[in-house]
């Protein structure tokens, strides 16, 4: 198997997902917002983890349904988003959204560990 390969995994949909590469499975790619295309994450700052995390379904209605993510990028410091707003403390996390237009949540920062964590399903890839 080439290097390319290994650096790539299959998505749900059976595409090939590029997000991380094999050395030090970084983000290769800037992240953006689905909605706005904001950048939200440049290229090789966040890495990739196979990690269970809940969050809210995005909805305008207030729900307490949840939906689960299995591949999630890790940001060790919030100085690293580059557009990422942060809510107000709820259940020792604050939910992230995108700055530039509240689309979110799409990501949650424990107060714990101070660790930011974004579900891959709600955010886009660019080169």
């Amino acid at each position: 198997m080439d290097a390319q390969m290994t650096s790539e995994s299959l998505s749900s949909d059976g595409k090939a997902d590029k997000m991380g590469n094999e050395d030090s499975e970084l983000n290769c790619r800037q992240i953006v917002c689905k909605r706005c295309s904001s950048i939200i994450l440049r290229a090789k700052q966040a890495k990739l983890l196979d990690k269970e995390i809940q969050l809210p379904l995005i909805s305008k209605d207030k729900s307490d349904e949840e939906e689960n993510f299995n591949r999630v990028l890790l940001v060790d410091d919030m100085y690293t988003f580059e557009n990422m707003g942060f809510s107000n403390t709820l259940k020792n996390r604050k939910y992230l959204v995108c700055a530039d237009c509240e689309h979110g949540p799409i990501g949650f920062m424990t107060n714990e560990d101070k660790k930011s964590y974004v579900a891959l399903d709600r955010v886009d890839e660019k080169d």
